[in-house]
């Protein structure tokens, strides 16, 4: 506060105190009217809490919010608009990027004895990014760099199967194995394959192989989709 009394200021020390709104002078001021002239002169006059919906973005500080004001967020927008997390170790995953496919053959499909054959899944039951190629080259490339959860399986039916095996192959060279049959005499059987594979994102590509040693006429086999198919998901991103 400035306190001045007939145009001379009084020292806040000995002068006079302050009490709440009350000024108590050390001694009685001279006599007379409007010869005591006082000042507040504080920055902060009021508190206003602000309404609610009425802050935006440019009135924080940067870096002023952290993981103690986000304690309590629970939930993202539905629908709509950019959403940008802080710069933290970790990863964000949004079930909208997050490639995944499952196909199975439709029809019967033969093979050459004694030859690795490419299974021709060409009836799709989902493709999320439609990253699976369903007419041409049977493979997934998805665009999303991360681990993917790699499912497959083969019915092989023929006269008498002697050994089968089937494998995932990845940029066209096998590079997962599955299931591996030999010393057999079986007219069918199924071949399961499962793994967890690095896919860059741009370039990287699965397909699914199958082999047989046997004897009559060799097929990969279906029906309706429950015997041979192939499929794929995002787990987490790179």
């Amino acid at each position: 506060m400035l306190v001045v009394v007939a145009n001379v200021t009084q020292n806040p020390g000995s002068a006079y105190t302050v009490s709440g709104n009350t000024i108590t002078f050390a001694s009685a001021p001279p006599s007379g009217t409007n010869n005591i002239w006082v000042e507040y002169t504080s920055l902060i006059t009021q508190v206003i809490a602000p309404s609610p919906g009425t802050v935006g973005t440019s009135q924080l500080q940067n870096n002023s919010v952290g993981t103690t004001q986000l304690a309590n967020l629970t939930t993202l927008p539905t629908s709509g608009g950019n959403i940008t997390l802080p710069a933290v170790a970790g990863t964000a995953m949004v079930s909208g990027n997050m490639p995944a496919f499952s196909a199975y053959l439709g029809i019967a499909q033969t093979i050459t004895n004694n030859a690795v054959t490419k299974l021709s899944a060409n009836t799709k039951e989902f493709d999320t990014a439609s990253a699976y190629d369903n007419t041409t080259n049977y493979r997934f490339t998805p665009l999303v760099a991360g681990y993917y959860q790699i499912n497959g399986q083969i019915y092989i039916s023929a006269t008498a199967i002697s050994t089968a095996y089937i494998t995932i192959y990845k940029n066209g060279s096998r590079f997962k194995d599955g299931q591996y049959l030999s010393s057999l005499a079986a007219p069918a059987l199924f071949l399961n394959v499962n793994s967890l594979i690095y896919l860059n994102g741009s370039t990287d590509y699965i397909e699914l192989y199958g082999y047989a040693a046997a004897t009559g006429t060799i097929q990969f086999n279906t029906n309706s989709g429950t015997l041979s198919y192939f499929q794929a998901s995002l787990v987490r991103a790179a």
